[in-house]
């Protein structure tokens, strides 16, 4: 079951080389997804944490140099996230209203007027928080809702979306097994690279991890879950938060005021 998603997975980053990512990327996604999945099996404690930021970081540095792709920098809290921003607009929403049931093409542009027009996902699923039960953990009890909340489920290796908000930062909460990788593309051309882990067997938590940009984004790829057969099939998506800086006022306004205020102490 797992290998066939795997193949999906692959089959549709290489139909996406015309928007920038080929299959050395598709290649470099699956290896680096595959070695940190392998090395937190080995080392399951918290001391691996690094070892795994190593192993991605080393594949994705791969990927960035064939490519026009950065790592930059990642956030794993909303302050520190739109702290760096500096003076920024933003605009965030939950997957709290998502219809039940299945979350298919035509429901991929149900958020398109808040930021999110889906172009790929495999097993989208509206559900009700507090019917979901993951190793133990009721996913309403996790994330401390009612469990009449509801979220979107998905069941794919690979999400992708169109970014219909102006937005240079990106952010997004959800609750997976092992990593989470994020690929951001921008108007300019470039590109830009997120991860990130919850480790084998984890409570459920939404955990957020977040990107800041310097051009307006325009697509983003999800590419998160265990590597074991099944194990993909209880992802879940919170939130999804966009940042746009304030642009700073040009330079001839600039002068203009500082010729314009000491006029005014003259008379």
């Amino acid at each position: 079951m797992k290998s066939e998603h795997s193949a999906i997975l692959i089959r549709n980053i290489q139909q996406s080389s015309s928007r920038g990512m080929g299959a050395l990327h598709a290649t470099l996604w699956r290896k680096a997804m595959h070695t940190t999945f392998t090395i937190s099996r080995l080392f399951p404690n918290g001391a691996s944490k690094l070892i795994r930021a190593m192993a991605f970081l080393i594949l994705f540095l791969a990927a960035a140099r064939s490519a026009d792709a950065q790592i930059y920098p990642p956030y794993y809290d909303r302050e520190s996230w739109m702290a760096a921003q500096g003076e920024a607009t933003f605009s965030s929403f939950e997957t709290s209203d998502a219809p039940l049931g299945y979350f298919t093409y035509p429901s991929y542009d149900y958020w398109e007027d808040q930021g999110v027009r889906f172009t790929q996902m495999w097993g989208g699923l509206g559900v009700v928080t507090g019917d979901e039960s993951n190793y133990g953990f009721n996913l309403a009890e996790s994330w401390g809702v009612d469990p009449s909340t509801r979220a979107l489920r998905t069941g794919s290796d690979y999400i992708a979306f169109d970014v219909t908000v102006p937005a240079t930062s990106f952010a997004i909460e959800c609750a997976v097994l092992n990593a989470v990788g994020i690929r951001t593309h921008y108007a300019d051309g470039t590109g830009s690279f997120l991860i990130g882990g919850q480790g084998e067997f984890p409570d459920y938590r939404p955990l957020f991890y977040g990107v800041v940009g310097t051009a307006q984004i325009v697509r983003v790829e999800l590419i998160y879950g265990a590597w074991n057969p099944g194990d993909n099939i209880r992802g879940y998506l919170k939130s999804f938060s966009f940042g746009n800086t304030v642009p700073a006022p040009p330079a001839a306004i600039l002068l203009l005021g500082g010729l314009i205020r000491p006029s005014r102490r003259r008379s």
